[in-house]
């Protein structure tokens, strides 16, 4: 029975134990058809100044910018099929070359060279400009070919029926060298001879490949079906033995002058020399054509099943169908790993030997958490669904429970070396076991403490202080037994740690729900750790050294370097897919160090195993930029202007990011021309332009994965527009045309204010003229009725009345004369007009004058007041001369005279809003009547002072004055208002 029951679990074993020879994942990624290639063998490879990997095939070739693939062949105008090399001229054109011909790209444009009757053999690449090539016709004669300014010409050799034939330009000494299989040839051209020399073990083996180092031909000498080389050096008259390498090692090494420019790779090896070193390619069952190594020093081997991108060996993963949802890693004992799970059985992993460990006497080998470890007896426990999982170095397990409120989980363990203590994380709980098992504290619900949630990490910082991750994060001080709760929030939301973490120099590093926090001292606060890039929660944080920091985001781990960070500087790598970290997304608290110091890193995808001594001490994925095409026209590379039909004013510019190592998305920033504010961040690749002016505009264009754009400032490029608009497109054409608009316009403006004024000018003289005439035939009408006055005196023979009446007037004519207008022709005839204005004052003494000499004439016919408002200055109210007069006149001759009573005549001055109100007022028989009576009057004479006044005041109207005549008239008398002002 006992013997059954042993082969059953014998057989068992045996049915879980895994050869892992195919555990691990390839370093390598592959591209094949399927993925852009023209066709599946890659034949050649090349990396030109822009950082796009050219592939050359059998059907063409591609260029490859790092996430993509753009094919030239037959279908867009690429006749060759089967490409040699690709190489890059001084004019930063690609030259590819054929069999059938030499093709050189520029941007998307092919220009092509083919050889027609000739099919080249090997190409001489030390010079881009004349490039030196062996060809054959259809006759099996073989030509040296040179290919300069494109065109071709051919010069003759004496091969017939060779297999193979190769040259090399030796430019010093302007020879050729020249190879087949077996032979050796020095070849001048000046004197058309070949020259043979005899090849040491030429009958035993064949030339691999001839190269130029350093002005320098080497020839490489195979041995057949061994793996022997012998390297020459090649002169005019003999070939000198330089290196020797056999079996992986090197017998005879290389000069260091041509061993640092040496790189072999030999065919059908899983190996290859560079730099006098051999390096191994782990790439089972390839057969490797040809290799490069980039500008990053990433390796690519063109194969037969496409072309291969190596990844860093510091990275190694594991068969995710094999180690499915690993949760946790630890080392018992050394060199075997555990690896538990929550969804699976637990594996281990010993001596590349893969197999499933049963924990006895336990039903249930799945659900277990984070972090398992392992004390100074090297016990192993486990982070359980039912408790805490201890299995001895023999194999015997126990279980550690214990129960909040019926929950058994035990989610993280921890164990402290210096206190010999073992730490659970139980909900709401942390329980301390010692050494012997025992349980000595409970930290939590239980002793009364205020935590919340299940704890997801334990941690221990430099002062001894335990830091707990659930609801809340906690610090714990053992020696006190105080436990305090910090209860953070970021941007409005609660701080969640996942993950906690001491490094080097004692600073207490905490992954969250939002971020990457640091716990300052100082300040007993958490501290987020600020970079832009840094937009998802950290589900590991782990030290790597004293001067690196691992930690995960979803799209892969950072390492951020500790020492940039201690002085205010970020300086951070990236790792993912992209460069050698295919875990996807790191697990929970999933970083493990084992004996060699390897970090562990548990995955989404995969299992992985970091070597930290082969990751670069700072890792930064090179971003270039090529401007593509401009309105679907594509940019040359050797043009960094776009030059814009005539008219065209818009532009829509593609453009190309390059970059091997795609870690983020590609965000972009425009401006034109330099001092212009940046657009805002945009992710499409392409930029349009609108409304363009006349002449060069240039566009700058800064690239930065998204999230890195501190680290990427210096990623600008420019391109010149030239836009060439019809004249009247142009910005100075608006401008000039409303220039001479406006030039046009004051010209005509002047000329017609000029004859305005020249006509103003004219009118204004013959409306002063007017006045004046007016004026001077007013004074005659005055004297006139006086002197009608005299001749009815002197006929009633009142001789000595009529005596007194022409002294009288005689006085009054003299100040009549002095307030006439003087004519004038100057320029300032209206202020002259002004000038001559007469005080208000000096118009009523003349105007009282005047009034007596009426009464005179016709004694107790009429009485006189003059009322003055006080609010009047009459000396300083100025008016125009005689205006007055002819109004009290008529009042006088035509309104009370005429009455049968007498009357009375009131002038009454005032002021009223600025403005000077003359009141002439009389109560004699009206207009009227007045009229009536001149009709049947014996005199007959037309009476002219109202007409010719209120003609004088509209004249002056129209000279600026400001004159306003009211007049009412009723059978009771006339009242006429005049206002000045």
């Amino acid at each position: 029975m006992r013997i059954c029951s042993a082969i059953k679990i014998l057989v068992l074993l045996l049915g879980v134990v895994i050869n892992a020879q195919d555990l691990e994942l390839p370093k390598y990624k592959q591209y094949s058809d399927r993925d852009g290639l023209p066709q599946q063998q890659v034949t050649t490879l090349f990396e030109d100044s822009r950082g796009y990997i050219w592939v050359g095939t059998k059907n063409g070739v591609a260029r490859f910018n790092g996430k993509e693939f753009y094919a030239f062949t037959t279908k867009n105008g690429f006749p060759f099929r089967v490409i040699e090399e690709i190489r890059e001229d001084q004019q930063k054109r690609i030259l590819v070359f054929s069999s059938e011909g030499i093709a050189r790209i520029n941007g998307n444009e092919i220009e092509t060279f083919p050889l027609n009757q000739y099919v080249a053999e090997t190409f001489d690449l030390c010079s881009t400009e004349t490039i030196w090539f062996t060809a054959k016709n259809n006759k099996a004669q073989w030509f040296i070919g040179c290919f300069s300014k494109d065109k071709y010409t051919f010069y003759p050799l004496p091969f017939h029926n060779e297999l193979s034939v190769s040259v090399k330009h030796a430019h010093q000494q302007d020879e050729f060298y020249i190879f087949t299989n077996t032979e050796f040839y020095a070849y001048n051209l000046k004197d058309n001879k070949l020259q043979s020399h005899p090849f040491v073990l030429r009958k035993k083996g064949y030339i691999l490949k001839s190269l130029c180092v350093n002005e320098n031909v080497i020839a490489s000498y195979k041995k057949i079906n061994t793996d022997h080389f012998l390297f020459y050096q090649m002169s005019k008259n003999e070939h000198q033995l330089i290196g020797e390498y056999q079996n992986g090692s090197w017998q005879r090494q290389l000069p260091s002058e041509i061993r640092n420019q040496l790189r072999l790779y030999i065919p059908n090896q899983a190996h290859f020399i560079e730099k006098g070193k051999v390096k191994y390619v782990s790439m089972p069952e390839q057969f490797i054509i040809n290799g490069l190594e980039d500008s990053n020093g990433v390796q690519w081997f063109s194969t037969e099943r496409g072309l291969t991108r190596m990844f860093s060996e510091a990275f190694t993963h594991y068969n995710p169908h094999l180690l499915s949802e690993v949760w946790a890693v630890v080392e018992q004992p050394k060199g075997k790993f555990w690896f538990p799970s929550y969804s699976f059985s637990t594996k281990t992993l010993e001596k590349n030997i893969l197999k499933e460990e049963q924990m006895p006497s336990m039903s249930n080998h799945s659900g277990y958490y984070f972090h398992p470890v392992k004390d100074d007896k090297d016990q192993l426990y486990f982070a359980w669904s039912k408790g805490v999982v201890k299995r001895s170095p023999k194999g015997k397990t126990k279980i550690l429970e214990y129960h909040w409120q019926g929950d058994p989980n035990a989610l993280y363990v921890f164990y402290d070396k210096q206190r010999s203590l073992l730490l659970g994380g139980f909900r709401n709980n942390v329980v301390f076991w010692n050494d012997k098992e025992e349980r000595i504290r409970v930290v939590g619900r239980e002793s009364q403490s205020d935590m919340e949630g299940y704890v997801l990490c334990v941690a221990k910082d430099s002062v001894g202080d335990y830091w707990f991750a659930a609801r809340d994060i906690y610090r714990y001080q053992f020696d006190k037994n105080q436990l305090k709760k910090y209860t953070f929030t970021h941007q409005e939301k609660r701080i969640r740690a996942i993950d906690i973490a001491t490094d080097f120099s004692g600073r207490v590093w905490f992954g969250a729900n939002q971020g990457l926090f640091y716990y300052d001292r100082k300040k007993d606060s958490l501290q987020k750790f600020e970079c832009a890039q840094l937009e998802d929660g950290v589900s590991t944080v782990f030290p790597i050294d004293e001067k690196r920091l691992l930690f995960s985001q979803p799209h892969g781990l950072y390492i951020l370097d500790l020492e940039s960070f201690e002085k205010g500087n970020v300086k951070l790598s990236l790792y993912n897919e992209t460069n050698g970290y295919l875990g996807n997304e790191a697990g929970q608290t999933g970083a493990f160090r084992d004996s060699e110091g390897k970090i562990w890193i548990t995955g989404s995808y995969a299992l992985a195993k970091i070597d930290p001594n082969l990751l670069p001490s700072h890792y930064a994925s090179p971003l270039n930029l090529v401007f593509k095409s401009y309105n679907n026209v594509s940019i040359k590379y050797n043009e960094n202007k776009i030059k814009l039909p005539k008219d065209q004013h818009s532009v829509t510019i593609t453009f190309d990011p390059v970059a091997l190592n795609y870690i983020r998305p590609v965000w972009y920033r425009y401006r034109l021309d330099d001092g212009d504010s940046w657009s805002e961040p945009q992710t499409e690749n392409y930029i349009t332009l609108t409304n363009l002016p006349h002449g060069k505009t240039t566009l700058e264009v800064r690239a930065w994965f998204q999230g890195l754009e501190e680290s990427y400032l210096d990623n600008r490029y420019t391109i010149d527009i030239y836009v060439n608009k019809i004249f009247y497109n142009q910005a100075w054409f608006v401008p000039a045309v409303i220039f001479l608009l406006l030039i046009t316009i004051a010209i005509i403006s002047y000329v017609q204010k000029r004859t305005h004024t020249r006509l103003q000018k004219t009118i204004m003289l013959a409306k002063i003229s007017e006045v004046e005439t007016i004026q001077s035939q007013m004074n005659p009408h005055f004297v006139y009725n006086v002197l009608a006055n005299v001749q009815s005196k002197i006929r009633n023979l009142q001789t000595e009345q009529a005596e007194n009446v022409l002294l009288k007037l005689a006085g009054l004519m003299r100040k009549f004369l002095h307030t006439s207008t003087v004519t004038t022709t100057q320029k300032e005839d209206t202020l002259q007009i002004k000038q001559h204005l007469v005080s208000l004052s000096y118009e009523l003494v003349l105007l009282q004058e005047f009034i007596d000499f009426q009464q005179m004439l016709y004694p107790n016919s009429f009485d006189y007041r003059l009322i003055i408002s006080d609010d009047v200055d009459v000396n300083q109210t100025k008016i125009p001369p005689m205006l007055l007069q002819p109004f009290v006149e008529n009042a006088i001759s035509h309104g009370l005279i005429p009455n049968t009573k007498k009357g009375t005549l009131t002038i009454f001055v005032k002021r009223k809003f600025d403005r000077v109100y003359i009141e002439i007022k009389d109560d004699g028989v009206g207009l009227e009547v007045a009229k009536q009576k001149r009709k049947i009057s014996k005199l007959r004479y037309p009476s002219q002072g109202r007409r010719l006044t209120l003609k004088r005041i509209k004249l002056l109207r129209e000279l600026g004055f400001e004159i306003e005549v009211i007049t009412r008239s009723s059978a009771k008398g006339t009242k006429v208002m005049l206002i000045f002002g």
